[in-house]
């Protein structure tokens, strides 16, 4: 979502995050293509032009292969929710409060896919994955060794949220 106020523009992966400073924001389409045919053509860029006087005007959208994405007045909308709507507990807005329970939403990701199970070299994980979520080729490239490393990519928070120590490790590279 690109949120459009009087004075800036404000970007967040949910309208939570932006209607404590406007309730008007243009929907980006991640699932969209420029052609139907070209899956590579999925997604959009917006280019945000801190020099325009604001509004849609200052606002370039473009799909993931260059083709332009017209943008105007209809493109955009008004939030239904309010600041009512967001339960912030003590946080003094949104994006930290999502930072702050990463890790939560993590376990209640993760709540009823794994145990821990005792045998004779000690406790093991062991992950309670459909077909669904880890399809049988991919678990016999795991078993088998033939996929030796995973890399887990976030975006949204996951992309802004990492502590820095981790980034100075090289932990992420």
């Amino acid at each position: 979502y690109v949120g459009i106020a009087p004075d800036r523009y404000l970007f967040s992966s949910e309208l939570y995050g932006l209607v404590e400073e406007t309730p008007h924001f243009v929907k980006m389409d991640g699932e969209k293509p420029s052609r139907p045919e070209q899956p590579e053509t999925i997604g959009q860029i917006f280019i945000l032009n801190q020099d325009s006087p604001g509004g849609i005007g200052g606002i370039k959208g473009l799909y993931y292969d260059g083709t332009p994405l017209p943008l105007d007045e209809k493109d955009i909308r008004k939030a239904e929710i309010t600041t009512r709507d967001i339960d912030r507990g003590s946080y003094p807005h949104y994006f930290l409060k999502e930072i702050t329970e990463s890790a939560l939403s993590v376990r209640k990701t993760l709540r009823g896919r794994y145990r821990i199970q005792q045998d004779r070299e000690g406790e093991k994980v062991v992950f309670n994955l459909g077909e669904d979520i880890v399809p049988e080729r991919i678990r016999e490239a795991l078993t088998g060794g033939a996929i030796r490393r995973i890399v887990v990519i976030g975006h949204g928070t996951a992309a802004v949220a990492v502590p820095l120590p981790w980034l100075r490790s090289g932990a992420l590279m």
